[in-house]
């Protein structure tokens, strides 16, 4: 791990803005904030060599949904809710959703099998 000190005393600390932020969200919100039109995200589209991007203003609404959504649903922070689901955008904006609420998002791998995921739900 890099100590505090390190950004403090390198040429290159004027280039550093050093934020501390509580989680990933909170980092992306301000970024929505200070940069709204900035690419955010980039993933090929499904069968297919083409990329699609959105912006950080449609991250922050996107992540926004999912907050209200997972609130309406009546999770709370600290709470623990499970995403089995492959690796995908979709995935990333679920979990900062989750991390919105301020819960805690377990991953699970969708090639388990099912007693597997039986017994992962007991955590």
């Amino acid at each position: 791990m890099v100590s505090k000190d390190f950004y403090t005393k390198t040429k290159w600390t004027k280039y550093l803005r050093l934020q501390h932020y509580q989680n990933l969200a909170e980092m992306v919100f301000d970024t929505v904030k200070e940069h709204p039109e900035w690419t955010a995200m980039r993933w090929f589209k499904e069968d297919s060599d083409d990329l699609e991007a959105i912006t950080y203003s449609q991250l922050g609404d996107i992540i926004t949904t999912a907050f209200y959504g997972l609130h309406s649903l009546g999770l709370k922070k600290g709470e623990h809710i499970s995403l089995c689901a492959e690796t995908s955008q979709l995935w990333a904006w679920a979990d900062l959703g989750i991390q919105c609420v301020g819960g805690v998002t377990v991953a699970i791998y969708p090639v388990l099998t099912p007693s597997l995921y039986q017994s992962l739900s007991s955590f």
